[in-house]
Formats: C-alpha cells, structure tokens, sequence
C-alpha cells in the first residue's frame, strides 16, 4: 500500500459499508440510540411465514408495554425507534427496508400470495404514520435464509446497493489517511485483541511513513 501512495500515482477510492446486526433482546435496547444515525440505510427483518397479527409465542413484550407480542407490534417499534433516534438531516432519509425471512416455512405455489399479503399489512399498518415517506416497501423482499443460492438474496444486494448510492451522504470525500490506520487496527481484531491503549494506536498510526494521522485529521 505505502509503494503505491509514494509512487503518487495511486488514488484510493474506497466505499465502505458498515453492517450491523442490532441486538433484538431487551439488554440491548437502550444501546440502540448510539448506533442509529441518518447516515445509515435500516433493514426491518421479519419471519414472513407468520401473520402480521399472529401472536409470538414465547416472547415478551416491551418493558412497560402491555400489548400482546405480534409481527406487527414489532415492526411498528423498529420503525418509530429508527425515526426517534435519527437526526432529520435530508428529506425521508434514513430509508428502512422490509426484509422477510423464513420463505423455506412458505409452499412453493403460495410464496407470491403470501408476499402480496405482506405488502398489504405493511401498508395498512403504517399508511397513517407521519415517518411513511421513510418506508420502502418495494420490492418486498422475501428470502430463505437457509439457501445461499435463493435468487432473492441478490435482489437484496441490489436493492442495498441502490438505495445505498441513492443516498445523499453517498460519495461524501473522506480522508484517505485514514484507512490504513483501521486496517492496522483490523489485523489486531482479528487476532483477538480487543482492547488497544491510545499508545498503541498513537504506535500504529506512526507506522505509515506517508499517511500518518495528525491532531488536525
């Protein structure tokens, strides 16, 4: 990498995609605000072999809330906590993304039926809510999570990957430098060290005799 950045003719193009998968159980919740921002594209995973009314069996409602558990009950707090959380920066931004799953539980010759019903409940839960310009509710995509080869995984990627480079952060300049500073600090990640004192992070980013990170970067 240092080669190519001394040769002055390489120039870092780098699109990077942070995925994360928040924790569902009630521990997690009050961590959900610090990882909720306007700068992210939010996908709402649901099991789309149950009714949207269907009771959850087993599972608790929310702290405080005497609702009985259903698809739907979840959906609608997922929904209200992302536009809670989120800055309003830009115009229907951030954009969720319905994702149904569990499509293996679905007959074959009754997958399109039941996509169409879940469209239908989506709509009506949310057609009188004020964040519904937030909503994208097509496709609807509906996957077996089971089946790497399920075609609807790739329309997933591609409908990421579109409203991805939709977004108006998209393209925003970054400082290069700092690159090479989180692959350093990847490798020792991925060697299982967790913890790193500022020393070390000030001993890797002296590493890099072209890109060192200064007090301004």
């Amino acid at each position: 990498m240092e080669k190519f950045l001394k040769s002055g003719k390489y120039k870092m193009k780098v699109g990077r995609l942070i995925f994360w998968d928040f924790g569902g159980k009630y521990v997690f919740l009050t961590t959900h605000q610090t990882f909720m921002t306007f700068r992210a594209l939010f996908l709402v995973v649901f099991d789309g072999s149950k009714d949207l009314h269907e009771q959850v069996p087993d599972v608790m409602c929310f702290p405080g809330q005497h609702m009985t558990p259903t698809p739907a009950v979840f959906l609608q707090y997922w929904v209200n906590s992302i536009l809670t959380y989120c800055k309003v920066v830009y115009a229907g931004i951030p954009k969720i993304l319905f994702v149904a799953t569990h499509k293996d539980k679905v007959p074959m010759e009754n997958i399109e039926t039941r996509r169409e019903e879940l469209y239908r409940g989506i709509e009506e839960l949310f057609k009188d809510h004020e964040g519904k310009h937030h909503l994208v509710l097509r496709p609807l995509i509906f996957v077996n999570a089971k089946d790497q080869a399920d075609p609807e995984i790739e329309v997933l990627k591609k409908t990421i990957t579109e409203l991805t480079f939709d977004h108006p952060c998209w393209g925003e300049r970054m400082p290069n430098a700092c690159v090479p500073l989180e692959l350093e600090i990847a490798e020792l990640v991925a060697e299982g060290k967790q913890i790193m004192s500022l020393a070390e992070v000030k001993e890797l980013n002296a590493i890099s005799e072209v890109s060192v990170l200064s007090l301004s970067s």
